[in-house]
């Protein structure tokens, strides 16, 4: 499922001028909401919603942690 240029990019532009937003942050947005949480079959069939991992606070850590170990190995290269 493949958007034009606008399309695509019209979901980044609201979430920065919407003032529905205005201090939310660590929301999910798809087609210019909020997406729900959804499960593995539902996303199978509508490609809409997010899995609950994608906002998963301990998940969000360790790839948070992950990611400053690979870039200061990287710096010694």
């Amino acid at each position: 499922m493949f958007f034009d240029i606008f399309k695509g990019a019209s979901t980044s532009v609201w979430a920065a001028v919407a003032s529905e937003l205005e201090n939310i942050g660590g929301k999910y947005l798809e087609d210019c909401h909020i997406a729900n949480e959804t499960t593995i079959e539902e996303l199978q069939k509508t490609y809409q919603g997010y899995l609950p991992y994608a906002l998963d606070e301990q998940n969000a850590l360790k790839l948070w942690n992950i990611s400053k170990e690979i870039i200061n190995q990287s710096k010694l290269f």
